[in-house]
């Protein structure tokens, strides 16, 4: 179902997803004169062939998830006023524990929306 929403958000922003990417260590330089960055990658194409791919785009967002979650101060979360469940979207799994309930999602990041599509 995530995958799904993920497939479809991809494709309605017509996003070019690339799986099986990786970015070579020291591969992403900024050209001032032509204000590209010039990015190499190696991707495993569907019959498991690597290849070397260069390309030039304006922007580089490096999402990659593997940095410490931030969850910011609120007021009352942590001195014990709200009594239930409060957790960062890296803590995710599913909708179960929310069924029912009453919920809030608070992000400004993409993740957000999603959760907050399977949530009743």
């Amino acid at each position: 179902m995530v995958a799904n929403t993920l497939e479809n958000y991809a494709l309605t922003q017509n996003l070019h997803v690339w799986l099986n990417t990786v970015l070579q260590p020291q591969a992403a330089t900024y050209d001032h004169d032509a204000k590209r960055w010039n990015v190499i990658v190696e991707r495993t194409d569907e019959l498991g062939e690597t290849k070397t791919v260069t390309v030039h785009p304006k922007h580089v967002i490096l999402a990659t998830g593997n940095g410490t979650p931030y969850v910011p101060e609120v007021k009352g979360l942590k001195e014990g006023a709200f009594k239930g469940l409060s957790l960062h979207t890296s803590q995710y799994q599913d909708a179960t524990l929310f069924r029912g309930k009453k919920v809030v999602v608070i992000g400004s990041v993409r993740l957000s929306p999603f959760i907050t599509a399977f949530v009743d």
